[in-house]
């Protein structure tokens, strides 16, 4: 077995634990996985998870002011970029930049 499809195993095995409402000890105990082990790839899928998330680098913020638009454009590549309102609901807009930054190389946000 590669090491991709360790780590695709043990994500399986995670996300059953979870969905299955059992204990991680209740679950391993079921399926006779070894508890250690088991807490071992838990962890280091998290992390791997949470640096996922982490912001890669600055976001490039350029001035942006139609004449009929008073607002922010925000790039997130050459290819993205988010235009809006100067009012606009910043916790929303940190989760639609977040989820965006998910489908590339990672969170936009740290």
């Amino acid at each position: 077995m590669t090491r991709r499809e360790r780590r695709a195993s043990w994500r399986r095995i995670v996300a059953k634990q979870v969905e299955s409402n059992l204990s991680a000890a209740a679950f391993c105990h079921r399926h006779r996985l070894n508890l250690r082990q088991f807490y071992r790839w838990r962890r280091r899928l998290r992390n791997d998870e949470a640096e996922r998330n982490r912001a890669p680098g600055f976001l490039e913020l350029l001035p942006y002011s139609p004449r009929d638009h008073s607002g922010i454009r925000i790039r997130l590549g050459p290819e993205l970029s988010i235009e809006v309102d100067r009012d606009v609901d910043l916790s929303k807009l940190r989760a639609v930049v977040n989820t965006l930054g998910r489908r590339g190389t990672g969170s936009c946000f740290p």
